[in-house]
């Protein structure tokens, strides 16, 4: 009896089983979770750039959700770098780096593959050449290169006559006793990561015969801000002692008698100024090339007065100053021997080199230029047959004075017109 009932709740059990997992019970089984991470399209492209230059890097993910990004520079993150595209400066300490992004979204995260980037350096500029010297027997000879820019670091090698000369590294190589078997073709090699950059060659004369002295470097272009002083220096060569004498603007300075001039600080009346050193021994004077001091942050003038001519313009700002641009012949400029650009605007300077002041109005003739100062006085510069008043036709590249018959400047002019030829 209790065998039947015990096969009888087995039975029952298992039909009670069949009904529940009919009727979908008994179970606790839960769907599977199905994770859409992102995924990149477009991986970064390598690239290659100059020094100095900036590489653009981007990527293409796609995704259901939102998606942020990290970019990772040699497998370091790189701050602030949280879009699909970055931009970094390219210096050549940054060849060979490898750029990737992290992209994620809420269900994951993927990193893109490797981007390389490739800086290739850039080659310097030589500035200055070296300046063929003749020294007399027993003088000291410099020759001396001027590079800037490209990718560093940069060596030099001195040559003569194409052999390198030993322990010649330097940007300058001196020679300081020379002698007749000195005589040669001397170039330098400039090295840098780009490669060799030769000079042009500077050829070394030794004289038995007494000479003046030589300039193996001459006085360089300064641009200073007012309130700043400026250093011009020169480098000369002689067999006999040398003195120097600075001169501004074809004037002596006083007391400027070493190889090297520091001005006083600077006042927007030096912008344009020239100096010059002459260099003497007891054969002669060697005078330097001229060298001129611009003031960077001179305040800004607005043009009061526009006047053209027939192959020029000349301007009038409110500091006083004359602006001339088109034909540069004849002395249109009005900026003496110096040498313009066409069609670019260039102040007028009186003959000593400074810049013409006090100009309180302006007019463009057919070929040459007319001003009269606030003081009254008139002015005028280039084509002249007679259209500048100032007693002759030469034609002028800088301001004259216009005179009377007697010679006496005039003083009381409130206005100015130039005409064709007057």
């Amino acid at each position: 009896m209790n065998r039947a009932r015990h096969v009888l709740g087995l039975a029952l059990m298992f039909l009670m089983t069949l009904f529940l997992t009919a009727c979908g019970g008994g179970g606790s089984d839960t769907p599977a979770v199905v994770l859409n991470p992102p995924v990149v399209t477009t991986q970064p492209a390598a690239r290659t750039v100059a020094d100095g230059a900036t590489a653009n890097f981007s990527v293409v993910a796609t995704s259901s959700t939102p998606l942020t990004y990290q970019w990772r520079k040699n497998g370091t993150s790189v701050a602030g770098a949280t879009t699909d595209s970055l931009t970094v400066a390219a210096p050549y300490s940054d060849n060979a780096a490898s750029y990737s992004v992290v992209v994620s979204n809420t269900d994951g995260s993927v990193t893109s593959a490797d981007a390389v980037l490739t800086v290739t350096p850039v080659a310097p500029t030589i500035n200055a050449q070296p300046l063929s010297l003749t020294v007399q027997a027993g003088g000291s000879a410099t020759f001396s290169v001027a590079v800037s820019g490209g990718t560093g670091p940069v060596s030099y090698h001195w040559r003569k006559n194409g052999v390198d000369i030993a322990g010649a590294t330097a940007a300058s190589y001196t020679i300081a006793a020379s002698a007749v078997g000195d005589a040669g073709a001397f170039t330098v090699a400039v090295v840098s990561p780009s490669g060799t950059l030769v000079s042009s060659a500077a050829t070394l004369m030794v004289s038995t015969t007494p000479q003046p002295p030589a300039i193996s470097t001459q006085p360089a272009n300064q641009t200073v801000a007012l309130g700043q002083t400026a250093t011009f220096s020169v480098v000369a060569s002689s067999s006999s002692a040398i003195t120097y004498q600075w001169s501004r603007n074809g004037t002596a300075i006083a007391g400027a008698t070493g190889a090297s001039y520091t001005t006083p600080a600077a006042v927007a009346a030096d912008d344009g100024a020239q100096f010059t050193a002459a260099v003497t021994n007891t054969v002669g004077t060697t005078n330097s090339a001229l060298a001129v001091l611009t003031i960077s942050n001179l305040p800004s003038a607005a043009v009061t007065q526009v006047s053209a001519g027939l192959r020029h313009s000349v301007a009038l700002k409110s500091d006083g100053t004359v602006w001339s641009w088109g034909f540069t012949g004849s002395g249109l400029m009005g900026v003496g021997a110096e040498p313009v650009t066409a069609g670019v605007p260039t102040r007028a300077k009186n003959a000593d080199g400074t810049v013409l002041t006090g100009v309180a109005g302006v007019s463009a003739g057919y070929d040459h230029t007319m001003v009269v100062k606030s003081d009254g006085t008139v002015w005028g510069w280039s084509t002249n047959g007679g259209a500048l008043g100032d007693g002759s036709t030469t034609t002028r590249t800088s301001p004259v004075q216009v005179k009377d018959a007697a010679g006496v400047p005039f003083t009381s002019a409130r206005e100015i017109s130039a005409g064709q030829n007057f």
